[in-house]
């Protein structure tokens, strides 16, 4: 049966460009049609690698910074849309293993996995991008219980949370409640690491001025793209928050 929701639709509702009846009429719909889950999350997978790939690119010299509500300069979505088709598998990769849709739910099932009984260490990535407290918290709770419910279990476990745009928050120093909470965990679980996106550092050096100090025991990746290509080619599950 033809979808009631066009791909249009479906996007902005993505974007939160809709008003908050047309919100309601998809979220009613996403519960109970298991097709339209899965069509809103390959959106989302693209929007979520275009948005990855838009901060992996540096514009050329001399290319004043985009107001952050100006869209993106035609030569970029078009480098952009390159890489997203140059990455090839990627998605189906992420159709297999990415979780769906919210990432707290699917991290809090995580926990409820029984441990691996071939011997193989199970890997799982938080890719943290919100600077919402709330998100924070929730994933840094579920988080621990992840780790202890593995330790308790004896399961050979590595758990790596990759902050990037506003989710530098939880790595930098003087955090607050969540990034102390982050370091008390770092402390307690040797199975646990945390990396910071380079280019999003870079980009607040240049254009706000801003030198971002990170806690202790944050690790600086190349890029937020290139660490979940990495991860996913080396089969980590990946849970974006």
């Amino acid at each position: 049966m033809p979808s009631e929701f066009s791909d249009e639709q479906l996007n902005a509702f993505i974007d939160n460009e809709i008003d908050s009846a047309d919100k309601q009429r998809i979220f009613e719909a996403l519960r109970r049609d298991e097709h339209l889950r899965k069509r809103v999350c390959e959106l989302q997978k693209a929007h979520d690698l275009i948005r990855m790939t838009y901060q992996s690119i540096d514009p050329p010299t001399g290319y004043p910074p985009p107001e952050q509500d100006r869209p993106a300069p035609r030569f970029l979505r078009g480098m952009a849309a390159g890489l997203l088709l140059a990455a090839g598998t990627l998605l189906g990769w992420f159709a297999h293993q990415q979780s769906r849709g919210d990432g707290l739910p699917e991290l809090a099932q995580a926990i409820q996995f029984a441990p691996t009984t071939t011997g193989a260490t199970r890997r799982i990535m938080l890719h943290v991008s919100t600077d919402d407290e709330y998100r924070l918290n929730h994933m840094l709770e579920e988080t621990e219980r992840l780790l202890e419910t593995g330790r308790e279990n004896g399961e050979r476990l590595r758990v790596e949370i990759l902050a990037n745009g506003p989710g530098l928050k939880l790595v930098k120093k003087s955090a607050g409640p969540a990034g102390q909470r982050l370091q008390r965990l770092q402390q307690r679980y040797d199975n646990l690491t945390v990396a910071a996106c380079a280019q999003t550092l870079e980009r607040l050096r240049a254009e706000k001025g801003i030198e971002l100090e990170l806690n202790p025991g944050t690790t600086v990746v190349k890029s937020a793209l290139g660490e979940v290509l990495e991860r996913q080619r080396q089969g980590w599950t990946y849970i974006r928050i």
